[in-house]
């Protein structure tokens, strides 16, 4: 099973529900979900690296966080 490719998923769904909704304190809280899964998604991505197994990118979450313009560094 790709757990980070799950992380994805996520982080893109909640982007989905923010951009959906109307009230502020709704967009904001998706939006903190989103970026919890992608930086969940970095940290499992980085221990599969760590001990070899295989790590796929967690790209289409982060931009998706880009394009929203919330993502913390």
């Amino acid at each position: 099973m790709d757990f980070t490719q799950d992380h994805e998923k996520y982080a893109e769904k909640c982007v989905a529900m923010a951009l959906s909704s109307e009230q502020d304190v709704d967009k904001a809280l998706w939006l903190s979900l989103a970026q919890s899964w992608a930086r969940l998604g970095e940290q499992v991505a980085s221990v599969q690296h760590q001990s070899g197994a295989a790590a796929p990118s967690l790209r289409g979450a982060v931009k998706a966080l880009d394009l929203v313009g919330t993502r913390k560094d």
